[in-house]
C-alpha cells in the first residue's frame, strides 16, 4: 500500500523586538531592562495612569524597528474615558512617544476619548482617529502598524484607520518608549500582552 505523501507547513517563529506579557520583564530575546515609574503589575495586568508609567530604555536594536517596518501591539481595558491632547487627530494614551530627528519629532498611539488614535509632530500636529467606540470596563486588542511611510490602526483584528506619515515613527536615547494612562483621573488603564516585531 503506497503512504501518501503529506508537506509539512513550517511557521516562522516570530522574534520579538519587544514582548511584555503581565509582568515589568522583557521576555524577548533581548530581555531588556524595563525602567519603571510606579506602574503597577497585578492580577495578570498593568496598571499605568499619567503618574504610574514604565518605559523601555533605547538600545541598538531599537534601530531596527525603523528598517523594514514594525508592528506594536497590546490588549487594553479602559477604566475611563481618557482625554489627550486634540489636535492633528488626538494624542493617543497610553503608548508611547518616540523621535525622529529626520522628520518625525515625537508620537503616541492609544486611545483618546475611547477612540483609537494615532498622533504625531513633524512640522505640524497630525494624526487619524478611527471611527469605533471603545466600550469601557472590557479588553480590547489594539495594534499599529507602520511600513513604508503607512501607518494602520487595528482594533480587534479590524482596520481602523490608514495614513500616510512624513519620517518614521521611531525611537531615541532621548525619546524613549513610554507606556502610560494620560488622564487626570486614577487609575487610567490597564495594559497587558505587548509585543513588537517586524512587520
Amino acid at each position: 500500500m503506497k503512504r501518501e505523501h503529506k508537506d509539512v507547513v513550517v511557521v516562522p517563529q516570530i522574534q520579538y523586538l519587544l514582548k511584555i506579557e503581565d509582568s515589568l520583564v522583557d521576555k524577548s530575546d533581548s530581555h531588556r531592562v524595563i525602567t519603571n515609574h510606579s506602574a503597577v503589575a497585578t492580577d495578570g495586568y498593568i496598571e499605568v495612569t499619567t503618574a504610574k508609567t514604565f518605559d523601555v530604555p533605547y538600545s541598538i536594536d531599537i534601530c531596527k524597528w525603523n528598517q523594514d517596518g514594525y508592528t506594536l501591539e497590546m490588549d487594553c481595558f479602559q477604566i475611563n474615558s481618557m482625554t489627550g491632547n486634540a489636535n492633528g487627530g488626538g494624542h493617543g494614551t497610553f503608548v508611547c512617544q518616540g523621535n525622529n530627528p529626520g522628520g518625525i519629532d515625537y508620537w503616541s498611539f492609544g486611545l483618546r476619548a475611547q477612540k483609537l488614535t494615532f498622533y504625531y509632530y513633524s512640522g505640524a500636529q497630525r494624526g487619524t482617529t478611527g471611527s469605533t467606540t471603545v466600550p469601557l470596563n472590557e479588553w480590547h486588542h489594539i495594534k499599529f502598524r507602520y511600513y513604508q511611510g503607512v501607518v494602520q490602526t487595528f482594533l480587534d483584528g479590524n482596520l481602523e484607520s490608514t495614513i500616510n506619515v512624513q519620517g518614521t515613527p521611531q525611537f531615541s536615547s532621548s525619546y524613549r518608549l513610554v507606556f502610560m494612562g494620560y488622564s487626570a483621573s486614577n487609575p487610567g488603564a490597564r495594559i497587558k500582552n505587548i509585543r513588537i516585531y517586524m512587520s
